[in-house]
């Protein structure tokens, strides 16, 4: 997993802007999913790794739809 090299993103208190310059598309998440998303892109991990470090089954199905999201938004690599 890693972040588009189209990528761009822009804080406003708690909420991450995160948008794509070659789709025009965008997505405001938590500052606290970005920055976990952003750890696991630091630490080499795949989607399936990611995943096994939650233990409620809401979160990581959550964490999943946020993930396609960011896929269809053209701002994340799988």
């Amino acid at each position: 997993m890693k972040w588009a090299d189209c990528m761009e993103k822009s804080t406003r208190g708690d909420r991450v802007i995160v948008a794509s310059d070659e789709t025009g598309l965008w997505i405001k998440i938590s500052k606290e999913c970005f920055e976990l998303l952003d750890d696991a892109v630091k630490r080499g991990l795949s989607e399936e790794e990611l995943l096994k470090e939650f233990e409620a089954e809401e979160d990581r199905d959550y964490i999943k739809q946020l993930i396609n999201k960011l896929d269809t938004v053209g701002v994340w690599d799988k």
